[in-house]
């Protein structure tokens, strides 16, 4: 398993005037980084373990790779702002899910439900919820598994409840997701119902070729 990076703050060009309490707020997200951080690495702690009994046990890893991070403030902002919530502390702390996010890079479709059964095995943390886009994908084309987790973080003393979104999904979903957020988000992409059939043909494509490999793997005795 390879582990990329670990809770980074994304870098998102802030696209609201910085007036002054919008900065106190910022302020006071980093601050919480802290907490943010110990959701992940309770998330990890325990993809460590998993990885750890798989080898001792001589079972293949299906986890390629393994990468983390924490939303950045102005991009927390507009999330809020897509729900008709204003930017506070309360807001982010209690009405967002994936401010701590942990994205898993599986081998095959089968692994992602695979890894899902020991991730919530797990009495590290309190399972909350799943959305499965990998069997229902979204209008867009897009697919992956989402899990939402909460675990207990100490900060200054005080133990809070932070939760944490895990993302699991192949190679090639994650090529598409990431070309298309890309696309759409960071170059400001118009509404076009052609470019959208365009990308959501992209998606198909992909995942049938996530089924032939896997057919292929199961050929060949790599996988069940």
């Amino acid at each position: 398993m390879k582990i990329i990076s670990e809770y980074d703050i994304e870098q998102i060009k802030p696209q609201t005037p910085q007036s002054a309490e919008y900065l106190e707020i910022t302020k006071k997200f980093r601050q919480m980084s802290a907490a943010f951080e110990g959701a992940i690495d309770c998330v990890m702690g325990t993809l460590k373990t998993i990885e750890q009994e798989m080898i001792e046990s001589g079972l293949r890893i299906p986890i390629h790779s393994v990468t983390s991070r924490i939303k950045s403030p102005d991009s927390t902002r507009q999330k809020l702002a897509r729900h008709g919530l204003p930017y506070t502390i309360d807001n982010v702390m209690n009405n967002l899910n994936d401010i701590a996010g942990v994205r898993i890079i599986c081998k095959y479709i089968t692994d992602i439900y695979h890894v899902r059964d020991l991730l919530l095995k797990s009495d590290r943390y309190t399972f909350i919820k799943e959305k499965d886009y990998v069997k229902t994908p979204k209008p867009s084309g897009y697919r992956s598994l989402h899990l939402i987790v909460e675990t207990d973080v100490s900060v200054d003393g005080e133990n809070r409840k932070i939760r944490c979104e895990i993302q699991l999904r192949t190679s090639a979903m994650d090529s598409w997701a990431s070309l298309e957020h890309n696309m759409r988000y960071k170059s400001d992409l118009p509404e076009n119902e052609q470019i959208n059939e365009s990308l959501k043909s992209c998606a198909e494509a992909l995942h049938n070729t996530d089924l032939e490999m896997q057919r292929i793997a199961q050929q060949l005795g790599i996988i069940s």
